[in-house]
């Protein structure tokens, strides 16, 4: 009884199977993964060039914003908003603070709003 298969739990048996040859067209490279670490650029390099970018846009972003606070914008509430969710999603959550050109204008001290604060706000997120 030993030699016989145990017959009570469910099988599952597949006919021998014969797969055709596989061929890639020339112009397809099959590459296998190598497990050495590739050579990676300098991260320092990396940071300074997407930090000179990061200070350029918000440069510019405080440049549009001291203009529209110039002209006597409409809706400082509406850009004291608008400026903090953009900073949150680049400057990170000391953008918050932003909020304060809103509360600048509300207060009578609009003027006060024309300082690059995107851009101060960048360097607290450095020097924190």
């Amino acid at each position: 009884m030993a030699d016989r298969d145990d017959d009570s739990g469910f099988s599952f048996t597949l006919p021998p199977m014969r797969i055709p040859p596989v061929t890639l067209p020339d112009r397809v490279r099959l590459i296998v993964p190598v497990f050495e670490r590739p050579e990676q650029p300098d991260k320092s390099t990396r940071l300074r060039v997407r930090l000179r970018t990061l200070v350029a846009f918000l440069l510019l972003f405080d440049l549009v914003d001291a203009l529209l606070v110039l002209q006597g914008s409409p809706a400082p509430w509406f850009r004291a908003v608008i400026g903090t969710a953009l900073l949150t999603i680049v400057v990170g959550p000391v953008s918050f603070a932003y909020l304060w050109e809103g509360l600048a204008v509300f207060a009578g001290v609009g003027w006060l709003a024309v300082a690059p604060s995107a851009t101060l706000l960048l360097l607290a997120r450095f020097l924190r």
